[in-house]
Parts: C-alpha cells; structure tokens; sequence
C-alpha cells in the first residue's frame, strides 16, 4: 500500500513538474489552474501521509529553472511561493488578532526592481526563485514605471508586471490569424516582458503594479506595511490594491474584492493577506517553500454538474477547428453558461468526454467556462473526418505535444474570410464596421463572393438591416465607410489583395518602382521584379504568379470598376533618402506609430526593414545604449547606425507636422539630425539637444560675448501680453458706489526662444507667468516685425509655456532673419563657467548681460501669490540635491521683462530659460534659469499640443464645480494626492452627468496636470462648451485613492448667488467623509 501511494507522489511530481516548466519556462499552459491545484492538494496530503518528499518536489522547490535567453541573476533573498486556502474563515483564524493588508493577487510576471541614485538600475524577473532573467531595458517600455525616482539610496521592491484584459483583447483584435492569437493575458505578459528586443515589449502596455518593498535602509517606516505602500506611491509607483483588514472585517472585505472581480480590468487569481507589522511578520521566519508573513487566497471554484449534449466543431478562417462542449444551462458565478470550448483534441481526449456524459464545470478565475471533471468519462465522441464548413477531409496535426484538427480544403470559405478580412483591414482598404464575424454573415448570406461585391453591399440594405447587430445607423455607417474606401492608394490596393509575401513596405517599394502603374505591375516578369532592391526572386515568384491567374486577373478589373485610386504627386529632389535602408526599434517619441514614421522614410525614398543587415544604412533608436540585438549587431557592422535621436530623425518630427532643425529658415532647409556611431552614448536624446545646429564636446567655450549675441538675437523674441484683470472700485472700499469689480487693460512683457517649426507654426518656448492669462499675445522678431501668437501648451508646474506664431503671418524678409535657437546640456555646465543672458529686460527690448553660473542644481522654494507675482524666493543654498526642481543660478542680471529668455554657454548655446519671477528680491546678483535638460522632454510634449486661442467668456465651457486647493499640508494631514478637491457638484453640470462626485480630488484636465484651481481656470478659458475633454480623478476609498478617468463634455457658463463669494475664501478645514474619503470645506466658486 505505501509503495502504491509512493508511485503515486512520484507520478504527481513529474506531472505537476511537467505542467511547471511549460507554465514558467515556455509559456505554455498544459494543465489548468484547476487541475494543477487540485492534483498540488494530492500530492500534499500523500507527502503528509507517507512522511515521504522528494527533492524534485514542487512543494519543496519554486518554480522552474529559467531559460537561457536572458542574463541570469540570483536574487539577494529568495522569491518564495505563498502558502494558499481557499477557506475565508481559514484566513480570518490565520490573523490571530493581527491586523494585516489584504490586497489583489495580480497575474502576471513578478519582477525584482533595483533603484540607486534615483534611477532604475536593473529589473529581474522571478525565475526559479533564486535565479531570475535580467530584462532591465524591457522594463523601462512599461508603461506606469518611473525611470527616476526622488529617493537616492538603495530601493529595491517586488511587483507584478501584468497586461490588462482591454489592452489584450486590444492587441488580438488586430491579429487576423486565430492561430496567432495570444492564449491569455499571463502568457502574452510573460512573452512580452522577456524579449529580446524591447520594441515588441514597447508594443505590449505591460504596466508594473508593486506588493512589496524589500529595501529602503534610511527610511522609517514606523513597522508599518501600509507606510511602505505610501512611501512606494509617493516615488510614483503604482502599487497592488490593498485593504487594512482585522478579524472583524475581514469577510466582509473579501466580499468586496469578489464583487470587483468580475469587471476588474488587471488579471488576478486570488487575494493576498500580509501582516501589517513589519517586525511581527519577519519574527515568524520562513519553512522551506513559505514565508509565515503572507498567505495567499484562492477562489473557492464554484462548481456545477451537469451533462454534456454535445460536441460542435468550430472552423476558423485558418482551417482550425475548435472542440466545443455544448451542455445543460447552469448558474455560475451569476450568469448562465451553457458551453465551454474544449480549446483541442488532446484536451478532449483527456477529459474522456461522451455524449450524455455527468460533467462538472467552473469559471477559471470566475470568468472563463471550463470543464472540471468528466464524472462518466464514457469516451465515444467521434473525431469528425470531414470539415463543418465544406464537407472536405479534416486531419490531425500536432505540435508542441497538443493535436489539433485542420481542414485541408485550400479553397474552404471559412479561409476565405482571411482573404477578406486583410482587404478590408486598416492598411489595406480601411472598412470600418466590416469585422471578421460581419462577413462571415455576409458569406453566409451569399452577398460577398469577390472583393468588388463588397462596393455592391447597397443592394442588400433591407436584408443587412434586419440582421443581428445590424440597424439603420450601423448600416450606414458601414456603407460610408465603403464610400471612403472608393478612393484609395495603390500601395494600399496590392497589400490588400494578400499576395504571399507582399506586405505594406514591400507594396509600396513596389508601386513606386513602376511609378504607381497597374498595368506596369501586372505585365512585369519575374526577372524585372527580382533585380528591385528589397525584393529578390522568392517575392517577385509570387507576384507574378498572382498576377499571371486569370482569375485574379479579372478580380482587379472588377474592382477597378469601383475604385478611384489616388497617384501621388513624387518630388524626385524630395527623394533624399533614396537607395537607404532603415530600421526603426524602440518607442517612438514623435509620431503616432511606427508605421507613421515608415511613411515619412518611404516618401522621401528609403526603404524601412525588421533587422540590421549589412545593407542597413541607419538604426533609429531612442536608446543607443540598450543592449538589444539591433544594438549589438550595429555595433559590430561599425557602420553609423543608432545615435539619431527620434526627435530629429534626419527630418525631423513631431506629431501634427515635420520639425525642421535648421539654422535659418532661408536658404536650405535639409533637417538635420546629431549622429554618432553606435559604439557611442548620449545622456539626453531629447529634442532640443538632438535639434542643435552645431554641438561640441565640453560645455565650456572661446566665443565671445558679441559673437554670441550676434548669432543668438534671431532666435529671441519679445513677447507682449495684454490681458484685462479684474480691480477693485476705490470708493467701494469706503461703501460707496457699486461692489461689483472693475476691469482694467494691463499689459506686461516677456522673452521667448525659437525652438521650430511644423507645417503651419513657428514655435516658441517662454514662461508660463509671461502668457498666464492673456487676452492678446504678439511676438516682435529680431527685425522688430511683430506677429500674433497663440497658446500651443502651458505647464504652470514647471513656469513653462510654448506659443506658436502661424507661419503664414511671418512676412519672408522676417522667416530669412530668424533662427532656430542652439540648444545645449545643462547637466554638464560647472559652478563658475561663464554664461550670457539674453532678453527683452524691462520691455525696452532685447538686451545682453553677462556673469557666471553661481550653483547648479539650485533647489528653490518659491512662495507666489495668486497673481503669479514672487512676493519671495527661499533658495536652498547648502544644497545641490536634485529631489525636487532644480535651477541653475546666476549673478548675470535677470530683470523683469528677461523672463523667457535664453541663458547661454561660451558656446552660443542655449542652456537655460531665464525666469525674473524666480529672481530674489532681497539679494542683488542672484537670478535663476530653467535648465534646458530638465524640461526638454515637457517641452516636446507642449510642442505636440493643439494650438489654442481664448474663448469669449460667455462661450467659455464649465465643469460645474466648487473645488478647493489640496495644499500641502492637507496632503500630509489627510494622505489626499496632490490636485483640487471637488466639494461640490452642480446640479446638471458637466461634472454630474460624467459621474463625477463630491469627494473626488481631480488631477488632470485634457491630459494638463492640475496642483491648483487657478490652473484650471486658466485652461478653461481656451475651452468651448459643448467640447469633450478627459478629465483623472482620484476616487476615494476606503483610506486610499483609485485613478479613474472621465469623459466630460463641458458645460454653460455657471451663474448663482454663491459663485459672487470672493476667492479668498479658499483656505478651508476639513473632516472626515462617511466614505471613507475627506471632506473639504468653504470652496471657491463654481467652475
């Protein structure tokens, strides 16, 4: 008997064993949650029974040895599994009087990650437990992880790398083949965060959510769990969603979380408890495969018997046909099931499965149907021979160990849906409301037999209308975007019709071969073809193979019928990358997508490849210092690949219009780019080092200050701003005359730099305070030719600003004498280096100062009063710290009327944004700029912006609410994020009927930050009624705050006696909500 049970250990742990390495290792699951658990539970119970554990067992070992693809690290401490139940009332005993957190058990990748001196240093992944891969440079493509961090010392947490159930379904719906689709959100997280190119990882929104903080040495954390979770946030971590919990409201709690499950949009499996004192948990040790602080818990799968009705076969447009169980209806989780895909046939060969056979069946993490268990197991479903959709020969095909059917009919109309799918895909003919189940019914109907009846679906409007999913408006929506696709791109038109091999670059190296002619493609041989670069003789085959069956042939005559296709227009002195071969890796800074940049290389004649060869003439990569192998093979080809910053790309870029690096405009206009070799590194690839017409090796430099000058004036300008403010009536200060206010013009000047150009607008970076406000703004050039300019994008955080002048408004002679300023590095400028200010000082003009950097890295608290006006500025002077914003200071004059203008190095490069309202009032010889390399990615960023003009106050849009300021102190006092907090709502306000509450505190308006209700009200007056914005709040709940986003369509102006209340009613008290959050009182009025 003991030798029996001890053949059955050992045939657990190869099993268990086996379906481990497949999980971990190759991303592949074999066995199911359910069964792995309930055969880990057997093997538990026989260890306990017999006293027998074998070395290999998994519940003595974690995990699976990782693969050899990455570099392997070993862990400081080991990773350990948790101990797990699946009883609540098991976990409410586990507590013993101990207050504990219980939180999401996230599913997904765990991930080591290791900060020093504030930067990410290195990210690990679980592994084995001891052992983990290194993949440092996919972690920094995640999408919510800080790459800096305040804190300097030592950080290094846990957490759990994961892709959320809408980006997953997001990434599947844009692949055609079934047979390519990703299993589940784990498995497609767990490939995506060990590449080993960190473009696909880029690609994938993987999101890092932190559970544990494992080292921060200096920080007191007064024993607490939940004060590392805070601290962690306050480092700009997102962190799991936790609960305090005690024996008393434990279950409840658990109720909670199970009521979110179902619409919780990160894959979870279970709940987490830990115990809330640090010092308590870590006393308890560990055993051999547990820590004794944490236990995990499982949902308890709800399981239900009944009986199998039958077996459908379901045929995709790839041949595969899928087994589906059809069974008797029962209520699981809330809902009625009545089938469950058996995903194969090993699958259904293992369940034993017959018609009429007693079943049990679940919801794999209470939401996916599964079968459990086969109670009858009488094993007599018959294998169909012969395919549901065209009666042809099925046959069976295995890989990787797991069979699966296949219909062998090439011509099966469940494959021809491919074939339509990609003609009406986005690349190809762009159909909107044409999915791949449409035309299935479409197929069905008889309606679609060649591409050119998908341009007669008009005939069949009484039919369409009356299907499922189908109505009046559907319909038409559907045949206007038919009507669209009448005009279309011959590029467009070849990628389309899915000839093997041709893809979206290849079709349009194709077409621009033979100068966009049909004919020309069609009568081409196959040694014409094969002598095009790029192509080669396999592609050209299948091309003309296509091109010579007649009745391909006559498909495209029957769609030219319908089509108007479009013959660009090619500027052959455009043509500047003609011949170049290019690869594009990493995330794009500048263009919507990769293949929006294809397009720009294409245009101009470059080819745009998916590997570095020998032919490749550059690598566009934002991070040259990657260890990818893109990187790697560049490096070794030693050609000059992979030092061109995104932000310059030879032609530059920003989204909305091409950024042209220029030194003036007159005259020659090719973009130019700073290029290095591969084996070289840059600090900064942001677009205002990468767009310097001239760079050199040292910060320091021989010019002197008139040569300076000289080159510099064209890129300063002068702004004007002309504003009307409200002021107090005099004689109702003593109770006569009315109370209301009194306007008044004012006018205030400033400086700007010219940091580039789109297709319409000249741009300019400045002040925020210099443009805060303004009815007008009006730029003066250097020739003294004055223009109006318009708000491209604010940010009062940070006192920047970018304003555009439209290029049409700039008279020839003026475009000839200005300049693109010369951006250099304010990270390598040293204490007493001479530098030259430069700015419209006092509003008598431009003017030139000189002195020296006096500190770098200034850290400054500035105290300003509403108005934007300094009524002071503390500097911190014994430090250089880089925790908070940092400033470099001087003692060249910065007056009023300077703000905005350029600080410069002896090179003539810019190096700073003067700011006069930094400026100290109390000590001479003291002023401060805005590094350049500190903002120049927010910089890119209001660049990108849409240009804004001031609305008319009674076109103004609301929100329709009352809001307080969220100082500091209160954030401190009541652990509320930084924002405004709404303590009202107005009754049928935008506010209200976007949902939003009393309670929330609102942080972002139109993807602006917002620390304050000037600031909103400040951009509100760019906005119209009527207009649809997305606005972040923080929700409160239950002691903490969840990020939630609304779409707000805004109101009409608000008028009501409580909005006369003076804004100096702002400063409020405050107590705590019944929700959980606080409450806020005396609020401005409403917005």
């Amino acid at each position: 008997m003991q030798s029996s049970k001890i053949d059955r250990i050992k045939y657990l742990v190869e099993q268990l064993n086996a379906a481990s390495e497949s999980y971990y290792a190759k991303d592949r699951e074999i066995m199911s949650n359910y069964e792995y658990d309930k055969l880990y539970d057997e093997l538990v119970e026989l260890e306990k029974e017999t006293g027998v554990t074998l070395a290999n067992s998994p519940t003595v070992n974690v995990g699976y040895e990782a693969v050899d693809e990455l570099p392997k690290e070993r862990h400081e401490s080991p990773m350990l599994s948790l101990g797990k139940t699946k009883s609540r009332e098991e976990l409410r005993e586990w507590l013993q009087g101990n207050p504990a957190i219980l939180s999401w058990k996230l599913d997904g990748l765990t991930i080591v990650l290791t900060y020093r001196e504030g930067k990410l240093a290195k990210a690990v992944t679980r592994g084995n437990g001891e052992i983990g891969e290194v993949i440092t440079n996919n972690a920094r493509t995640f999408k919510n992880l800080p790459l800096n961090i305040s804190y300097t010392g030592e950080l290094i947490l846990r957490g759990e790398a994961v892709i959320t159930y809408s980006d997953f379904e997001k990434i599947n719906g844009e692949i055609a083949d079934a047979e390519a689709k990703y299993k589940n959100p784990r498995n497609l997280c767990s490939g995506s965060v060990r590449q080993l190119n960190n473009e696909i990882t880029a690609k994938r929104n993987v999101r890092f959510y932190a559970f544990t903080l494992v080292k921060a040495d200096d920080v007191d954390f007064h024993d607490s769990k939940e004060a590392q979770f805070a601290f962690l946030q306050e480092q700009g971590f997102a962190v799991v969603e936790h609960v305090a919990v005690t024996e008393e409201n434990i279950l409840s709690v658990i109720e909670d979380f199970e009521h979110k499950i179902e619409h919780y949009d990160i894959p979870s499996d279970g709940l987490v408890l830990t115990y809330e004192s640090i010092s308590y948990g870590q006393s308890l040790g560990r055993t051999a495969k547990f820590p004794r602080d944490s236990i995990a818990f499982k949902w308890a799968d709800e399981l239900r018997e009944t009986t199998l009705k039958e077996i459908e076969w379901s045929a995709s447009r790839t041949g595969l046909i899928n087994p589906v169980a059809i069974f008797e209806p029962v209520e699981l989780e809330g809902t009625t099931v009545s089938r469950a895909s058996v995903h194969n046939i090993s699958i259904l060969r293992s369940l034993r499965l017959g018609i009429g056979d007693h079943i049990t069946v679940y919801k794999a993490n209470m939401i996916i149907p599964q079968i459990a268990e086969n109670l009858t197991g009488s094993d007599n479903v018959e294998i169909p021979k012969v395919c549901p959709v065209c009666g042809q020969p099925t046959e069976i095909r295995q890989m990787n160990e797991v069979q699966t059917l296949y219909c062998t009919n090439e011509k099966c109309p469940a494959k021809e849906i491919k074939a339509y799918t990609l003609f009406v895909s986005r690349d190809a003919l762009n159909i909107d409301g044409l999915s791949e189940a449409t035309l299935e019914k479409m197929i069905d109907q008889g309606f679609i037999h060649e591409y050119a009846d998908l341009f007669r679906l008009d005939r069949y409007k009484e039919v369409i209308t009356q299907m499922e999913g189908f109505g009046e408006k559907s319909y038409q929506n559907m045949i206007d975007s038919i009507e669209a696709a009448r005009h279309t791109t011959l590029p467009r038109l070849i990628y389309g019709l899915g000839i093997a091999g041709i893809g979206v670059a290849n079709a349009k190296v194709l077409c621009r071969y033979f100068d966009y002619d049909l004919e020309k493609m069609q009568s081409a041989d196959t040694e014409t073809l094969s002598a095009i670069p790029g192509v080669g003789e396999v592609l050209a085959g299948a091309f003309t193979e296509y091109m010579s069956d007649a009745e391909n042939l006559e498909q495209i005559e029957h769609l030219k019928q319908f089509l108007t296709i479009e013959v660009p227009q090619v500027d052959e002195n455009a043509q500047t990358l003609s011949g170049m071969s290019f690869v594009v890796t990493g995330s794009l800074n500048h263009y919507a997508s990769r293949n929006d940049l294809k397009e720009v290389i294409e245009e101009r004649g470059g080819k745009v490849t998916g590997s570095v060869t020998g032919k490749t003439t550059c690598l566009i990569n934002n991070d040259i210092t990657s260890t990818s192998s893109k990187n790697k093979k560049a490096a070794k080809l030693a050609k000059k690949i992979g030092a061109i910053a995104l932000s310059a790309v030879l032609f530059g870029g920003v989204a909305g219009g091409t950024f042209q690096a220029v030194n003036h405009f007159a005259g020659s206009t090719t973009a130019t780019a700073t290029t290095t070799t591969a084996q070289q590194t840059t600090s900064n690839s942001s677009l205002l080092k990468a767009a310097a017409t001239s760079s050199s090796s040292t910060s320091t430099g021989t010019m002197d200050v008139s040569t300076i000058a000289k080159n510099a004036m064209p890129s300063i300008v002068s702004i004007t701003n002309q504003s009307v403010q409200e002021v107090q009536n005099y004689f109702s200060m003593f109770g006569y005359g009315a109370q209301t206010p009194q306007t008044e013009e004012t006018t205030s000047c400033g400086s700007g730099i010219i940091i580039g150009k789109n297709d319409t607008e000249l741009l300019i970076v400045t002040n925020n305070h210099v443009v805060e406000d303004a009815d007008t703004l009006s730029v003066s050039f250097v020739n003294n030719q004055v223009c109006k300019a318009n708000i491209k994008g604010t940010d009062a955080d940070n006192d920047l600003a970018v304003i555009a002048v439209p290029l049409s408004e700039i008279p020839d002679d003026t475009m000839s004498s200005i300049a693109v300023a010369t951006m250099g590095d304010s990270d390598s400028v040293e204490v007493g280096e001479q530098v030259v200010a430069i700015g419209n000082a006092l509003g008598y003009g431009q003017s030139v100062t000189t002195g020296i950097i006096s500190a770098a890295n200034r850290v400054i608290d500035s105290d300003s009063s509403s108005d934007g006006s300094s009524d002071g500025t503390t500097a911190d002077t014994s430090s250089t710290d880089t925790t908070g914003k940092t400033y470099l200071q001087t003692d060249a004059a910065i007056n009023p009327g300077n703000s905005g203008g350029a600080l410069l190095n002896m090179n003539g490069e810019v190096i700073g944004i003067n700011s006069a309202k930094l400026a100290s009032t109390e000590v001479e010889g003291m002023g401060y700029a805005i590094p350049v390399s500190r903002v120049s990615d927010i910089i890119e960023n209001l660049m990108n912006e849409q240009t804004r003009t001031k609305v008319a106050a009674e076109d103004q849009g609301t929100i329709g609410i009352k809001c307080l300021d969220v100082s500091s102190q209160i954030q401190q006092a009541y652990n509320m994020p930084a924002g405004i907090y709404i303590s009202e709502v107005t009754s049928g306000g935008a506010a209200e009927n976007a949902g939003l509450k009393s309670g929330y505190v609102l942080t972002s308006f139109d993807g602006h930050s917002i620390t304050s209700t000037s600031e909103l009200k400040s951009l509100l007056q760019y906005y119209s009624a009527g207009e649809t914005v997305e606005v972040e709040v923080q929700v409160p709940d239950n002691g903490s705050y969840e990020t939630k986003t609304f779409s707000l369509t805004l109101g009409t102006s608000i008028s009501s006696s409580d909005d006369q209340q003076s804004d100096s009613q702002q400063n409020a008290g405050s107590s705590r909500s019944a929700e959980g959050g606080n409450t806020l009182t005396s609020a401005t009025p409403s917005i």
